[in-house]
């Protein structure tokens, strides 16, 4: 009897002594400081690790673009000397670099990518929600950030700034609103969806008054180093870039459209685009709800996975904005269902995992590749977040 006296008590007292450290853990891997440097650290271990690789074709394209941009050199064809691919991005983003290339590429490269990933990491903070769901959709993306940084795409950035243009949004801050969704338009074109957001909220005239201004503020930005003749030719080779990228991408397409083309029916693009968009807008005909913050909040993970299933030139390291969408998508959701559960786990291997070393290899060549699988979590997600949209969201309820 004395020895199972003894038994209880030490496994009462390791017990309470484990459960101690793991209330301590979690509350460590719940500080946001802690994350941040998480974040800080990923970011810059990423970018490093490129250099042993080495896969810095991007950003020396980026890098190049300011080079070619001051020395009057039209930025859309091709350099092989310099790089490979074809720049496809404004002649602002062109500017923008400068902040980057003046440093040697070593560094530049470290600061790029640390600048994305800040970005991401405020605007998730400055999110009005409680603590536990922004932890949450931190450490459920932070997998794909890191793909997404060890390609130096902007994608990272485009992500924070369109939930950055929610979080203006919802502080009635208008002006910086549409500062986010412009800029990220000049970015990389997916960023101009955060403006279906505008018309969830008051004050559509100072919108579109606001939007004007911060089209021709950036738009403008390169006669700091062009004259008005040579950015105007700019202009339209860069609508010329992204028209031939639209025809000559279709085999990188990890898209819903590929999707449905590979799986189930040869259907054009522009049909699925048009069905997508009649989709997408659906919900705004409940304009009832536009005044409940979890139907605002919904709507924005809507854009962010809208805008990559629905794209033809959507690619793997494109997927950080929709998996950020689908954490946003499952912190809106009060309930926690099996269905709901299934689908973000579902996410996390299938569109998350299956690019990395973690994936079995024999299994993303033979099946995720060719049968364009990282797209099929993320379009399930989206089809159960429009019926949150449209069915799902009543009214007075709370995130």
């Amino acid at each position: 009897m004395k020895k199972i006296i003894i038994f209880a008590t030490k496994f009462i007292f390791y017990s309470i002594i484990l459960m101690m450290n793991l209330q301590k853990l979690k509350a460590i891997f719940s500080n946001h400081t802690f994350i941040l440097w998480v974040y800080i650290l990923v970011s810059v271990g990423s970018t490093i690790h490129l250099y042993f690789i080495p896969e810095i074709n991007f950003y020396i394209m980026y890098e190049y673009s300011f080079y070619h941009l001051i020395q009057n050199k039209n930025l859309y064809p091709e350099y092989p000397k310099e790089y490979i691919d074809v720049f496809l991005y404004s002649p602002t983003f062109a500017v923008l670099m400068a902040f980057f290339a003046i440093f040697p590429t070593f560094l530049g490269i470290i600061f790029w990518n640390l600048f994305n990933t800040l970005i991401l990491y405020y605007a998730i903070k400055y999110i009005s929600m409680a603590d536990d769901k922004k932890v949450l959709i931190w450490w459920f993306g932070l997998h794909e950030a890191l793909t997404a940084l060890q390609r130096t795409q902007p994608n990272v950035m485009i992500t924070g700034l369109i939930i950055f243009t929610f979080v203006f949004f919802e502080r009635k801050q208008i002006f910086w609103a549409t500062c986010m969704i412009v800029f990220g338009f000049y970015i990389k074109i997916y960023g101009v969806l955060g403006a279906a957001l505008f018309l969830l909220y008051r004050g559509k005239l100072k919108f579109t008054l606001y939007f004007i201004f911060w089209v021709i503020a950036f738009g403008l930005l390169p006669l700091v180093f062009v004259s008005y003749h040579q950015l105007m030719y700019l202009y339209v080779e860069w609508y010329k870039a992204l028209v031939l990228e639209t025809q000559v991408d279709i085999a990188l397409d990890v898209s819903l459209l590929s999707f449905v083309q590979v799986n189930i029916y040869n259907i054009p693009d522009k049909y699925l685009i048009v069905a997508g968009i009649i989709t997408f807008c659906t919900a705004y005909v409940r304009y009832k709800m536009y005044d409940e913050f979890r139907f605002r909040l919904l709507y924005l993970a809507n854009i962010l996975l809208w805008v990559i299933l629905f794209s033809p030139a959507s690619e793997s390291s494109t997927y950080v904005i929709a998996v950020y969408g689908v954490a946003i998508w499952y912190v809106a959701n009060n309930s926690t269902h099996y269905a709901r559960i299934f689908l973000i786990v579902f996410v996390f291997i299938l569109t998350s995992l299956s690019p990395s070393d973690l994936f079995p290899a024999f299994v993303r060549d033979m099946y995720v590749k060719p049968l364009v699988l990282k797209a099929l979590p993320c379009i399930l997600v989206w089809l159960y977040l429009m019926y949150d949209l449209l069915v799902g969201v009543q009214k007075t309820e709370k995130v």
